[in-house]
């Protein structure tokens, strides 16, 4: 099963989601997966491994770019 076709983790009665995969947190960070990749393994960026699928929760996402656009002014 692709990646592309998992839906998000969503919360219970919002329908907002919680965590994207690996290629949505690219998209939202304006980067590659393979950066994502480095960043986690690096252990910038918090992910969590669900059988073989990673997934980023969103507000580690925007932790992880506010600490980005902190650095880079």
């Amino acid at each position: 099963m692709s990646t592309l076709l998992q839906p998000a983790f969503k919360q219970e009665n919002s329908g907002e989601a919680v965590a994207v995969d690996l290629i949505e947190a690219a998209r939202l960070l304006t980067v590659s997966t393979k950066t994502i990749r480095r960043e986690i393994n690096r252990g910038k960026l918090k992910a969590l491994r669900i059988g073989r699928v990673w997934r980023v929760r969103i507000a580690e996402i925007n932790s992880y770019a506010k600490r980005l656009e902190a650095v880079n002014g």
